[in-house]
């Protein structure tokens, strides 16, 4: 990231504590488990930026008695937005040109967002839904924190202006107003932790992480000044107090960096503040004392140099630990570390002496700069348009050659119901965006299935995202099965009804609806009276949990214990009205490795095989009312998980069915349930 003095003397103590601010990133990103507060070092980034902006916007006005918003902004945009398209456009082009079929989710609106720095905005409002924490995370994340200083670089300049216009030149009431704004952003995200907010909003949000660039507003207004470039020698007294504030400044930002967790409300509470101070008193020192131990420390060769690009080290490092994975490289733990690091580093040196420097060097024309920037943003965006387009699948060449269907006999709705949208489902926060598509399935393909003559079976699909994308996949199938499919799937709701899971490492509150599961599921069983209640669980149930105030999964007794009893509340829900349940069993699931190369808890397959033992022991203690359906073994028919069987993609993500898979599974699933419910 950003935020050096331009026009003066360059501090290379400041450009220390860049590279220790990104340092902390790359190694929090790459997984090392005893930098779990790594995530701060992005504080330290705000602070540096707050401080170094503000003073130069004083420090000139003092001088001049104006400020050239035009010079500033054209100085910003020739340190920013070279670099930052560039990046874009790798990610972009790779992504729709290494993709087997089209650009990903998502991208475009990743891309365009990033282009103009809102980011950080579209993640407050996808981070929360269900489908964005199982997707993979997009290539372009990290720039959130690029969009945040980017609104401050626009809007903090102006604030200042006006301030110092009020105030007759004297900077006194831009302090003010830092002082303030950093206060009410704390106080804002600590009012908004306490009632419970979204710990994402909190943290991806303008106006709650503005405390610490506001921070480092202030303490520019407290010390910088003209000839601050050559502070003058203190006293030994002075020098001792000023070692003093540095030993206290790093052990604070030592214990903050190796003990906090993202999810820990008390970060949301006056944490970030503190962070914010921490990293407030080590640019004090670094810049009034360049000199000491601490400066001269700050100011070694590898720490100064890696300053210097750590704005293209902070872009390139997401993206390339995205595709230098432990599948594609083979390696895992220090060795994947480090070749992620040596190659971001690479592209980085590159970035700084082949884009940003002879940028830097060339665009002199401020008045030129801004339309110079606007035009190529445009053109940035016109090509992620132009790349990401998606191309209309062609007609898949079976269907000219199979029989003329029957008419379609699965619905998604009871008849004469209203469509229930999944969004409006309990426990649901967007529709689910399981739309793959995929060529018509081969009948050679498909078990032999008997034309059904009968009364069509109505069938109910109760259970997670995971119900949800078979009972939408059924809707289309195109052969007669003797069932009447209703879905009533929920997106983002088990039976496991934790206060809290962890998905991927990072703790999610369970959405209020989805304690309730049992009494929507009663509630839809007495609307439809279904003869068969078709039960798909697993991925809820494999996660940790927070269970009586501490954390555990299944394979321990007492969650064991505990989804032994939601599994017979299950079964015993689904049955009412006289309803046969079919309880599937879960299939493996195969998620985004975690950050050093392994595989999340929630992947491990052991988990699986424990949570079908637990699903047939309830179906044994319910004879007559449930039986099991091996969905497991048919969608991992050699014993480990699988997105493709029989030439069929069957899974999206690793861990919901396509639309294809379930087209697959309708003719080797639908009839048993007909045939039980016989």
């Amino acid at each position: 990231m950003s935020g050096e003095g331009e026009g003066g003397a360059r501090n290379p103590a400041l450009d220390g504590l860049r590279a220790l601010a990104v340092t902390a990133v790359l190694l929090f990103h790459g997984g090392v488990s005893w930098l779990p507060g790594g995530f701060l070092g992005v504080d330290l980034f705000f602070v540096l930026s707050g401080f170094l902006i503000t003073g130069l916007l004083v420090v000139e006005h003092e001088a001049t008695g104006r400020v050239s918003l035009l010079r500033f902004w054209s100085r910003r945009a020739r340190r920013l937005l070279p670099a930052l398209f560039i990046v874009v456009l790798a990610v972009v082009a790779t992504a729709v040109f290494t993709a087997d079929s089209g650009p990903p989710a998502g991208l475009r609106g990743d891309a365009l967002a990033t282009i103009g720095y809102v980011a950080n905005w579209r993640l407050v409002l996808d981070g929360g839904g269900y489908f964005a924490q199982q997707a993979d995370p997009s290539a372009l994340q990290h720039t959130w924190s690029l969009a945040i200083e980017e609104q401050f670089y626009l809007l903090w300049p102006l604030i200042v202006v006006a301030a110092l216009a009020l105030a007759r030149r004297r900077r006194w009431l831009v302090g003010v107003v830092a002082a303030v704004g950093a206060a009410a952003s704390a106080g804002g995200t600590a009012l908004a932790s306490i009632r419970g907010a979204d710990a994402t909003g909190l943290y991806y949000r303008t106006d709650t992480r503005a405390q610490a660039l506001l921070v480092g507003a202030l303490l520019a207004v407290l010390l910088t000044r003209p000839g601050l470039d050559a502070p003058p020698r203190p006293g030994r007294w002075r020098g001792a107090l000023w070692s003093g504030l540095a030993v206290l400044a790093l052990g604070g930002t030592a214990v903050l960096w190796s003990e906090s967790h993202g999810d820990q409300r008390w970060l949301y509470r006056g944490g970030l503040l503190l962070a914010a101070l921490c990293a407030a008193a080590l640019v004090a020192v670094a810049s009034q004392q360049p000199g000491s131990w601490f400066g001269r420390a700050l100011s070694l060769w590898p720490l100064r140099t890696l300053g210097l690009i750590s704005y293209g080290v902070y872009l390139w490092h997401w993206p390339v630990d995205l595709a230098l994975t432990a599948e594609r490289t083979n390696l895992h733990g220090p060795a994947l570390l480090g070749a992620r690091v040596v190659t971001t580093l690479a592209l980085a040196v590159l970035s700084w002496f082949l884009v940003e420097q002879p940028i830097r060097r060339v665009a002199r024309i401020p008045v030129l700069v801004v339309p110079v920037s606007v035009a190529c943003a445009a053109a940035t965006a016109f090509a992620v348009l132009a790349l990401t387009v998606p191309v209309a699948p062609a007609a898949p060449a079976v269907a000219a050659v199979e029989e003329a269907p029957a008419p379609v006999a699965s619905t998604t709705t009871p008849p004469g119901s209203a469509p229930t949208p999944v969004a409006s489902r309990p426990g649901s926060v967007k529709p689910s965006p399981l739309t793959t598509t995929s060529a018509a399935v081969p009948r050679a393909t498909q078990p032999a299935t008997p034309v059904h003559h009968g009364p069509l079976v109505p069938v109910t699909v109760l259970g997670d995202s995971v119900a949800d994308s078979l009972g939408k996949g059924f809707a289309p199938v195109d052969e007669p099965q003797g069932t009447r499919v209703t879905n009533r799937g929920i997106v983002g709701c088990g039976v496991a009804a934790t206060p809290r899971y962890r998905l991927r490492g990072q703790v999610y509150e369970l959405a209020d609806a989805c304690r309730d599961w049992a009494s929507t599921w009663a509630a839809d069983i007495a609307r439809d009276r279904p003869k068969v209640a078709l039960v798909v669980l697993g991925r809820h149930e494999v996660w940790d949990g927070e269970l009586n105030g501490h954390w555990t999964s299944v394979g321990h007794t007492d969650f064991d214990s505990y989804l032994a009893a939601q599994l017979d509340q299950a079964i015993t829900v689904a049955a009412a009205g006289g309803a046969l349940v079919a309880m599937t069993t879960s299939p493996y699931f195969h998620g985004r490795e975690a950050p050093d190369g392994s595989r999340y808890p929630e992947n491990d397959p052991a988990r699986v095989d424990r949570f079908n033992q637990l699903l047939r022991a309830a179906v044994a203690r319910h004879p007559g009312k449930a039986f099991v359906v091996d969905l497991g073994r048919r969608s991992c028919p050699d014993g480990h998980y699988t997105s493709t069987v029989d030439g069929i993609k069957i899974r999206s993500d690793g861990v919901h069915f396509t639309s294809a898979g379930a087209r697959w599974l309708a003719p080797w699933l639908l009839p048993q349930l007909a045939a039980r419910a016989g």
